[in-house]
């Protein structure tokens, strides 16, 4: 979870699918970035009318959250291990209709996305809007700028109702004609111009200390480092969970296991392979580095298997992993260093059977491990006699 307080986060789980609800915690809106992949993002309050008007505003990858509302983003299971980023921040175009919500008192989103329209269309204060603000000065004049610019609309003759038809006119997707003729749109129209008329109650209400306290927190939060304001999720793949390797077996198949029950059993297809008096399955047709290759004895049964490349341990350890976090993973259990002319090798004991971990280097990182019979998992060459091994 994010390490400010600036939004908090939730993560459940929704008919297999991982869900993070985020909320604002500021008094002030703030931008979420959504990430690629996500299947849904839903913003409490924001119907589809709303949500276009902000997408346009802001970007299609970004959605604002009011102070006290929530999103709600979804993610289907993914097929591998997948990191997801979930960024947080202030810009101008998210505090520019905040204060205008508070300032003006407007409650209906519909108005306030009309209005935050408006305000980005104003000149000078567009050109501000997707700014992230680096201190107190750059938003004040930010906010002068909409102030500005927003009082020249109002206060010409007629303004306010111009004004108020030009943003009713683009929430609705509406030609400025149509909004003016048709009376459905009247109500609205007067609602949002008595806000713009308003405006003078900005200077009123939003004295200069309880501004300078507003925009200080904006920038505390703002500078923060970009990770402090990230949600970073973890989302486990579907394929993963069958490439554990244990002390026993890996990806549905177990030492003891006949030939035909490894096949049967293997996540992975696998294809018998010879080397000299042993016969392997592995899953490419032979035994190259990085894949899978299970050993068989003379009986025809499963006594050793070395992992993929992308597997890990059911402890977390994998391919890239140093000797040291092997062994504070396994502490507790038995463990043995050796070394011999193929490399430094790290064993690890356990029910049944053993998990090697292998590295040309003394400290690791782990190249390769292997997990079943003890002999098998440490290294030993088993097929250099004319028999397979017993």
């Amino acid at each position: 979870m994010a390490k400010s307080d600036m939004t908090t986060g939730c993560v459940t789980d929704n008919s297999g699918k991982v869900e993070l609800r985020i909320r604002n915690n500021r008094g002030l809106p703030v931008e979420v970035v959504v990430p690629r992949g996500v299947a849904y993002a839903d913003v409490q309050g924001q119907n589809e009318t709303v949500r276009k008007i902000i997408r346009d505003y802001v970007g299609g990858d970004r959605v604002v959250l009011m102070p006290g509302q929530d999103v709600t983003m979804g993610w289907a299971r993914p097929s591998e291990d997948t990191q997801v980023r979930v960024q947080t921040e202030f810009t101008a175009g998210t505090i520019l209709p905040g204060l205008a919500m508070e300032l003006l008192g407007l409650d209906d989103s519909t108005s306030l996305a009309a209005l935050a329209y408006f305000l980005a269309d104003c000149g000078d204060a567009k050109t501000l809007a997707l700014d992230v603000p680096s201190s107190s000065e750059v938003l004040g004049v930010v906010i002068k700028t909409l102030v500005t610019c927003a009082a020249k609309a109002v206060t010409s003759p007629g303004g306010a109702i111009t004004a108020a038809v030009s943003a009713i006119a683009a929430a609705y997707g509406r030609d400025n004609a149509t909004v003016v003729a048709d009376r459905e749109f009247a109500g609205k129209v007067d609602k949002l111009a008595n806000g713009l008329r308003l405006l003078g109650k900005f200077v009123k209400v939003y004295t200069a200390v309880k501004l300078a306290a507003a925009l200080t927190q904006v920038v505390v939060d703002s500078t923060a480092p970009a990770r402090d304001r990230a949600f970073v999720l973890n989302l486990s793949g579907s394929a993963s969970a069958q490439r554990i390797a244990t002390f026993t077996g890996y990806g549905g198949v177990a030492v003891g296991m006949t030939k035909q029950q490894a096949l049967d059993k293997s996540s992975t297809p696998l294809s018998e392979h010879r080397i000299g008096p042993c016969t392997y399955l592995t899953d490419s047709g032979g035994d190259r580095p990085g894949g899978l290759s299970i050993l068989l004895n003379r009986d025809g049964r499963v006594i050793g298997i070395r992992v993929p490349a992308n597997a890990r341990t059911d402890k977390g350890i994998r391919v890239g992993s140093t000797y040291a976090q092997a062994e504070a993973a396994y502490r507790g259990r038995p463990t043995e260093r050796d070394a011999d002319a193929g490399g430094y090798h790290l064993l690890v004991t356990g029910p049944g059977g053993a998990i090697g971990f292998h590295s040309l280097n003394e400290a690791g990182p782990v190249e390769s491990i292997a997990v079943g019979r003890e002999d098998y998992a440490k290294g030993f060459e088993l097929c250099s006699d004319s028999e397979p091994p017993s």
